[in-house]
């Protein structure tokens, strides 16, 4: 069975292991964990906003629509969050955003398990 070669692999074979270039692929990793964590976030607001629309909108098909948005907004920020691992305390402030997204979708009845 062939061995998976990791990109990294092969951008360090044609430019050796330069510490500029290792520091510049760590500020990039870092960079893309902080826009990372900021996605998740925002899905989890965007999710919070579309339930509160949905929970205080008078007609049904304003609703449907927003519970389903608040929905792929959630499912969203929940495959990002699988991507990697945040710091503890990163963790927890997502992880009460998240269990305030499935409190409003069980309440407006789309949310079905963990």
């Amino acid at each position: 069975m062939k061995e998976k070669v990791h990109s990294l692999d092969i951008f360090f074979e044609s430019r050796g292991r330069d510490p500029m270039w290792i520091r510049a692929i760590e500020t990039l990793e870092e960079a893309h964990e902080v826009a990372r964590f900021n996605f998740v976030v925002t899905e989890c607001a965007l999710a919070i906003t579309y339930c509160k629309i949905a929970m205080s909108a008078d007609d049904d098909q304003k609703a449907d629509r927003n519970i389903k948005n608040a929905s792929q907004a959630y499912g969203a920020a929940v495959r990002f969050l699988d991507k990697g691992v945040f710091p503890p305390e990163v963790t927890r402030e997502v992880a009460q955003k998240l269990t305030e997204v499935k409190q409003m979708l069980r309440q407006l009845g789309e949310y079905r398990g963990d």
